[in-house]
């Protein structure tokens, strides 16, 4: 379906009345970025571990993130009344979150080293991964990829504009705390403040994206 400005508004505002639980969802995606911070200069002494360790589990943790909450916001009484349903719902589909998710982030990494906007446009193509795989009967991998890709396809200019704000909050991660550290001196508070803001960017980029597939999917 064709996009539709107006829509999408009203879906994202609707998005917004969940806005604790959609935080609540994040957490595990902070609690990693809370680790990666702390240590970050023996991730940095340790490249290796950091590419075989944290970067795959960073890709996983932000796919099952934005499962959860796509399945907050496309049935919020169930999902927020109930945890057993949020897990139900989820575990069945893990496995290809995760396998997704490190491919995804594998094709990734060549394609922004590369340059910049190619990393950009591979993230634009395959933005609902996490979405269809949560909403489509359980298929192979690759039709989860090709779900993407189409629904991506007919609406490429606002699906780029969704990867570039992905990107400049996955800048935000790593060059945040550089920002703030000319005004915030603490180190300890220093560290809280930028996993929190990172956290409140990711919950607005999530409702935004998710709600944005909600839209463009209709049928």
């Amino acid at each position: 379906m064709a996009y539709q400005s107006a829509s999408h508004e009203r879906l994202f505002r609707q998005a917004m009345l969940h806005f604790p639980w959609l935080f609540l969802a994040q957490l595990p995606e902070g609690i990693l970025s809370l680790i990666q911070k702390y240590f970050e200069t023996e991730w940095a002494n340790s490249p290796k571990l950091a590419f075989f360790i944290l970067y795959p589990l960073s890709c996983a943790s932000t796919a099952i993130c934005s499962a959860a909450a796509f399945i907050i916001l496309k049935n919020p009484a169930e999902a927020r009344m109930s945890l057993h349903y949020l897990t139900k719902e989820l575990i069945p589909k893990m496995k290809y979150l995760i396998l997704s998710s490190w491919l995804l982030g594998l094709v990734m990494i060549p394609a922004t080293l590369a340059f910049v906007l190619p990393g950009i446009w591979v993230l634009s193509q395959y933005l609902f991964i996490p979405f269809c795989i949560v909403t489509a009967p359980s298929q192979g991998l690759s039709a989860y990829f090709s779900l993407s890709k189409n629904i991506t396809g007919e609406n490429r200019l606002v699906c780029l504009a969704a990867a570039f704000l992905s990107f400049f909050v996955s800048l935000w991660s790593y060059f945040g705390m550089g920002l703030l550290s000319h005004w915030i001196f603490n180190p300890a508070l220093l560290l809280g403040i930028e996993v929190v803001l990172g956290m409140l960017l990711s919950v607005f980029l999530t409702a935004w994206t998710a709600t944005l597939y909600l839209e463009v999917s209709k049928k």
